[in-house]
C-alpha cells in the first residue's frame, strides 16, 4: 500500500506541475494578446486623430509670430476699405431668392440645395 501511495503522490505532483505549466502558458498567451490589442488600439486611435486633423487642416491657418504684424496690417487695411465702401454705397440685405435672381440677371445659374448643405455641415 505505501508503494501505491507513493506512486499516486508522484502522479499528483507531475499532474500539478503540468497543470501549473499549462496555466503559465495560457497566461503568457493572454498577456501577449492583451499587449497586441493595446498596440492595435493605440495605432487605430492615432490613425483616427490623423484623419480628423487632416480634415480640419484646411480650415486652419497657423500664423507664426513674424507674420502677426503683417496680418494685423492686412486686417486694418481691409477694415478701412470696408468702412470706405460702407460709407460710399448703401448696403441692401438680400435673401436667398433675391441673390439667385441677381446672379441670374448677370448670367450665372445657381441653385440652393438645403439637403446637401445640411449633409456638408454634418460631415464637418
Amino acid at each position: 500500500m505505501p508503494e501505491e501511495l507513493g506512486i499516486a503522490l508522484l502522479v499528483l505532483v507531475v499532474l500539478g506541475w503540468g497543470l501549473f505549466k499549462l496555466l503559465a502558458y495560457l497566461l503568457s498567451l493572454f498577456n501577449a494578446g492583451t499587449a497586441e490589442f493595446s498596440n492595435w488600439h493605440s495605432r487605430k486611435a492615432k490613425e483616427r486623430l490623423a484623419r480628423k486633423r487632416k480634415a480640419f487642416e484646411r480650415h486652419v491657418r497657423v500664423l507664426v509670430p513674424d507674420e502677426l504684424g503683417r496680418a494685423r496690417r492686412d486686417l486694418d487695411r481691409l477694415h478701412s476699405q470696408f468702412t470706405e465702401a460702407q460709407q460710399n454705397q448703401p448696403i441692401t440685405l438680400l435673401n436667398g431668392s433675391q441673390l439667385l435672381g441677381l446672379l441670374k440677371k448677370h448670367g450665372y445659374s445657381f441653385q440652393i440645395d438645403l439637403e446637401q448643405a445640411r449633409r456638408l455641415r454634418l460631415n464637418l
